[in-house]
């Protein structure tokens, strides 16, 4: 509708919301959404920093090769669930083991009594996926990630036995991308002119993101909705724009 009133698309790039979550999360809380577990993909090789929520993490998988990508941790998972997740321990753990015997039994969680295994039942070269484990303990026992720097806390050794593994799985959520604004959120035409009395906010306006969605800014989406909706209304029953409005 704004554009048949001759308002222009944002001229910044699309940025995909794309977050490691599926309907799957809400039943088991094991998944790369919420906990930082060894990331390998299909050559068996580490990929990117595992920390929940980061957006460089979801990028990097979003480009593995063949489209698939895994989560490894072993036995001691609640250890790390703890390390990593304290105040949500109990319940994140709550009911967590009636909900792993159905993931092996629907193939969603995958187990082997050795890396070896493993690897043959993820389809992925054992020698370098063991190398990979390798490297990656050694780092979490010395405390520091000298490849994607991932803190000490979020780093959980594969070391005991059963192993395990889950698929790195994205989701689109949705696509902020819209109709071209200024800084006062009136829309604006290809020529950069303002549109009386038109304005965009939320994931309608453009111009706001490029290219990427930053997941580690809490409340950025329903925070620009809320903040620039109310400014635009201040604007519009005072008769001026957000720039003009006197907030002394």
């Amino acid at each position: 509708m704004g554009m048949w009133a001759g308002a222009a698309m944002s001229k910044s790039e699309a940025a995909p919301m794309i977050h490691q979550f599926t309907l799957d999360t809400l039943e088991c809380n094991l998944t790369s959404f919420i906990m930082s577990w060894l990331a390998v993909n299909a050559n068996g090789e580490r990929y990117g920093a595992e920390m929940p929520f980061e957006p460089m993490l979801t990028n990097a998988r979003m480009n593995t090769p063949g489209n698939v990508a895994w989560s490894i941790f072993d036995s001691d998972y609640e250890k790390y669930i703890m390390q990593q997740q304290p105040e949500r321990f109990d319940r994140f753990t709550d009911g967590l083991d009636a909900v792993m015997e159905k993931w092996l039994g629907n193939g969603k969680l995958i187990k082997a009594d050795t890396l070896e295994d493993l690897a043959k039942q993820l389809d992925i070269p054992a020698d370098t996926f063991k190398a990979t484990v390798e490297r990656y303990n050694s780092m979490a026992d010395a405390g520091e990630d000298i490849d994607f720097d991932v803190p000490a806390q979020w780093l959980a050794p594969v070391k005991t036995a059963p192993f395990y593994a889950t698929k790195n799985v994205c989701s689109t959520l949705t696509i902020p991308f819209g109709l071209h604004v200024n800084a006062d959120s009136q829309v604006l035409t290809a020529e950069d002119e303002p549109i009386a009395g038109l304005f965009a906010i939320g994931n309608v306006q453009g111009d706001f993101f490029g290219k990427d969605y930053p997941v580690h800014c809490p409340g950025v989406s329903h925070g620009r909705c809320v903040t620039f909706g109310q400014l635009v209304g201040e604007a519009c029953a005072k008769g001026t724009t957000i720039g003009e409005l006197d907030f002394a």
